[in-house]
């Protein structure tokens, strides 16, 4: 099963953790101590631009994985009708989270980047009016992804494929998927 019920407080907490495993120099910053890689405390925390620590991916990361290099509303093409075989939504999930990997693959080989739970993304939420990428601040975070209780409109690798949520917040339908490496 996928990990589910964290917010994503509890995320970046998670990541920073393994972060520390790896042996990254720590810094206490607010009321933990954080890696190097973090600066800021609460919805004002900030990745450390160049570090090599694990974090959440930003939106625009999350999307390029998604589309796994398409330019189709789904990484399976523009045919909802195959998506049963991609991706656990409203149609086909029966009410409930289901085990990664149980369905297709997308062209890059990540499963589950449609559907099953929403991923939570490092960005804050903001709308996409201006066109301009800035650095949106808040607890409002942004969702990737959809869940398995939307239908397969809502699951488009881009455009209507996000949401938000306060950071807090903790239900079955959120979840993470970690990156490492440098910020791009």
């Amino acid at each position: 099963m996928p990990v589910q019920s964290v917010s994503w407080y509890d995320a970046v907490a998670y990541l920073n953790k393994l972060t520390m495993l790896e042996s990254v120099e720590l810094v206490a910053l607010g009321e933990a101590p954080l890696s190097a890689c973090y600066e800021g405390s609460g919805a004002d925390v900030r990745w450390v631009s160049g570090c090599t620590g694990y974090r959440l991916p930003t939106e625009a990361e999350w999307e390029y994985a998604a589309r796994a290099g398409t330019t189709t509303s789904w990484s399976f093409g523009e045919d909802p009708a195959v998506a049963g075989e991609y991706a656990w939504f409203f149609g086909n999930a029966e009410g409930k989270v289901h085990a990664v990997g149980t369905k297709k693959a997308n062209p890059w080989g990540l499963y589950d980047m449609h559907g099953n739970v929403w991923e939570w993304v490092w960005d804050a939420y903001d709308s996409y009016k201006s066109g301009k990428v800035v650095n949106s601040v808040g607890t409002s975070r942004a969702l990737r992804g959809g869940s398995f209780d939307f239908s397969i409109g809502s699951l488009r690798s881009a455009g209507p494929g996000r949401a938000t949520t306060q950071a807090p917040k903790q239900e079955r339908r959120l979840s993470l998927r970690s990156w490492s490496g440098p910020q791009r």
